[in-house]
This record gives C-alpha cells, structure tokens and sequence, in this order.
C-alpha cells in the first residue's frame, strides 16, 4: 500500500494482490494520488491506503487515512440470469425480448443464445431484443438466453419456445365503407412459390393491442381486398391480413404464414 509522497516518496497509491501461486497484480488505484471515485476500484485514485480487511463475503475494506474514510470494494460476480423472455416468430426467424438482471457489478459485454440442444452463440445486440436468425419455418423451437460480463455467464434464462412461420402479405389500407363495415385492402402475392401454393387470404379485425379476433373474412388466392361488417359504429379497430398455404401436394398439411402489420381505424 502506498502513502502521501510529501511523507513516502516511494508511494504508488495503490492497493496489490498476491494470488495463492505468487502472480502480483494491481487490486486498486490508478497510481495517482487524490479523492477517491466510485466505480471500479482500479480506476479510483488513493491519498494514503493504510489498512485492508476482508470480510466473509469477500467484501474489501480499504481505509484511506489521508481521507479519514473506508472505502468499500464489491466484489464483482457474473450477472444474473435476463428474465421475462417473449419470443414473437419471424420468417425463418425470431426476436426474444427480455429484462436484464443484475450485471454483477460490472458492464454486461456480451448475449449468448442457445436453440433446442445447440450450443451459445453470441448475439449480434447488447440490449434488448436479441434476434435468432437460420430457423426452419414450420418447426417449433426451444431458446434459452445467458449475460457474460468480465467474470464469466450468468445462469440460463427460463425456456421459451417459438414457431417461425412464412412472410406476411403487404397490408395497403383499411377503410370505412359504411357505419358498420371496413374494406381491407392487400398487395397480392405470388399463388405458388419455393412456400408451395397459396389457398387463400383471411383478413382479421383485432380490438386495439388485443389478439382475439372479433371479425374475420376469408377469399380466394386471387382476391386482393375483403369486407368486414358487423362492428360498432364509432369504435375503434386494428386490422392485418395472413395467407394460407398448402406446402406440396393435395394431402400436404396447410399452414398459416405471418400476421401482416396492423392498421388502425375509427368509425364514424
């Protein structure tokens, strides 16, 4: 431990450590004298360290006695494990959003994701939501996520699964065409591609930010708009648009791509 220079010369300003194998390291201190910062221990300054102590915690106590003070070291661990994962499907895709936990007292560096069995990867984001690219369309996934900071990774996140599914078709407009009724209005998409053959559109009428849905038309492969009745004048709707499609042969199972983005409409 180092001392002020106008009384020891020699002084450093810093606090050393000496692992069980003899490696000596810098603990504390930058190796300039003056008032302490919070923060990292080894980029505060020092005046006069004089005593350590460490508790059963492996808290460290350094009392600076040129500063009359005790300054607390936290030790840093790895971070918490992210909690309240939502998984929304993409085309080939997913997006899991999450709540970060406790860093462990030091910066988060990186995500890591895994899939079913797989092994981590790390993730291209640092933040919220992570983005898993490289599914199969169709085929249900389990995904865990995991913090790393400068200790090491946190404990796997809870499980949370997800079923990527086809692109949605493009939503052009929703419009009022009476008191009670809406025109849903959509780009037409290619009838068969590398997905199979395109059976038919559905448009739905959702509540605003609901799910459930309280309306509902289903056309032809060939139509490109639909009407919608039997909705309350003066209420408030969102619409989208989905496309059903029969992935091969006349006995092939017939799936459901994407919601497209929801429009919002007021009736008068």
């Amino acid at each position: 431990m180092s001392t002020n220079p106008a009384a020891d010369p020699y002084g450093n300003f810093q606090v050393l450590k000496v692992t069980p194998n003899g490696t000596l390291s810098v603990f504390a201190g930058t190796g300039d004298f003056g008032p302490a910062t919070p923060g990292p221990a080894i980029d505060s300054r020092f005046w006069t360290p004089h005593q350590v102590a460490v508790d059963s915690a492996n808290t460290v106590y350094i009392a600076d006695s040129g500063l009359s003070r005790v300054f607390k070291l936290i030790p840093v661990t790895a971070p918490s494990a992210p909690t309240g994962l939502v998984a929304t499907a993409g085309n080939g895709s997913a997006s899991i959003a999450f709540a970060s936990g406790y860093d462990g007292g030091s910066p988060i560096t990186k995500y890591q994701y895994k899939v079913g069995n797989g092994s981590w990867t790390d993730a291209t984001r640092t933040s919220s939501p992570l983005a898993i690219t490289g599914l199969t369309n169709y085929k249900s996934y389990s995904v865990q996520i995991r913090a790393v900071n400068e200790v090491g990774a946190s404990a796997s996140s809870t499980v949370v699964a997800v079923r990527p599914l086809y692109e949605a078709p493009s939503i052009i407009s929703v419009s009022q065409i009476s008191k009670r009724q809406v025109l849903i209005t959509w780009a037409l998409v290619p009838d068969s591609n590398a997905h199979g053959t395109l059976v038919a559109y559905r448009g739905k009428v959702f509540l605003p930010s609901q799910n459930a849905v309280i309306r509902a038309c289903t056309l032809a492969a060939s139509a490109t708009s639909c009407s919608v009745g039997g909705l309350t004048p003066g209420g408030s709707y969102e619409v989208s648009v989905r496309t059903w499609w029969q992935l091969s042969g006349p006995s092939s199972p017939i799936r459901r791509s994407l919601h497209s983005t929801r429009l919002s409409i007021t009736l008068n």
